[in-house]
């Protein structure tokens, strides 16, 4: 799982910037750290909220690919659907 944090920081390349939109249910900008996949207990995920879009799914599958050292960025991702956004739920965020 990737989180979605509200902090922009100038200078981080591995992070994929989401614009909020009715879709994805987002108040602000927010970035994606490709670079710090967490695991999660499925029991913590809590409803989801939103979707993103097709094109920035695109995004983080090709980044994902360089920071697990399986491409280079490019060639064609394995899954081209819309993913869920969702909310974790405070107790399992420790």
């Amino acid at each position: 799982m990737l989180p979605i944090s509200t902090k922009v920081r100038a200078g981080f390349s591995m992070r994929i910037e989401v614009e909020p939109d009715p879709e994805n249910a987002l108040r602000v900008a927010s970035p994606v750290p490709v670079d710090w996949p967490q695991m999660v207990r499925l029991s913590g995920i809590g409803l989801a909220v939103g979707d993103l879009d097709t094109a920035t799914m695109r995004a983080i599958t090709r980044q994902m690919a360089v920071v697990l050292g399986g491409g280079t960025g490019s060639g064609r991702p394995r899954r081209t659907g819309a993913a869920r956004v969702a909310a974790i739920e405070p107790s399992d965020t420790r």
